[in-house]
C-alpha cells in the first residue's frame, strides 16, 4: 500500500504531466486550470488512502477519467465560453465531483453564460468563475 503523500502526489502528477489539458491556454490560465485539476484529483484519491492498489484503481478510474475530460473541455471553453461547452463540462463534472453533486439548473447556466460573455474574455478569470459556478 502506498503512503498518503505518495498517492496524493501521484494524483497531482497525473494532471501536471498531461500537457493536452492546457494546450490552448496561456500560462496564467494554464496555472488556474492545473490548480483546479490537482485539487480535484487529490479530492478523488483522498478517500481511497486506506485501500489497496486494485481497489483504488476501481474507485478512481471513472472520476479521474471524467476529470481529465472536463479539464480538456475547460481548456477549449476558457477563451470562447458558450452554452454548449458549459453543458459538456457539467456532464463530466457530475462524475468528477461524485454522487452528491448537483449541477446548477438551466436558468443559472443561462445567467452564467450571459454574464461571462458580456465582458472582456480573460481565460484565467473565466476558469476561476467557472470553478466557482460548478462548485456552487
Amino acid at each position: 500500500m502506498n503512503s498518503t503523500p505518495e498517492r496524493l502526489q501521484r494524483a497531482a502528477e497525473s494532471i501536471l504531466e498531461n500537457e493536452a489539458l492546457t494546450a490552448d491556454l496561456d500560462d496564467a490560465a494554464g496555472q488556474v486550470l492545473m490548480g483546479w485539476g490537482i485539487d480535484q484529483a487529490q479530492r478523488i484519491v483522498a478517500p481511497t488512502l486506506e485501500m489497496d492498489e486494485a481497489a483504488v484503481e476501481e474507485a478512481t478510474y471513472q472520476p479521474m477519467r471524467a476529470l481529465r475530460k472536463m479539464l480538456r473541455q475547460v481548456n477549449k471553453w476558457a477563451a470562447m465560453p458558450d452554452f454548449l461547452g458549459l453543458e459538456k463540462i457539467l456532464e463530466e463534472a457530475a462524475t468528477t465531483y461524485g454522487a452528491g453533486y448537483v449541477a446548477p439548473d438551466a436558468e443559472a447556466r443561462t445567467q452564467f453564460i450571459d454574464q461571462i460573455t458580456s465582458g472582456v474574455q480573460n481565460p484565467a478569470e473565466n476558469i476561476e468563475n467557472l470553478r466557482r459556478f460548478i462548485e456552487n
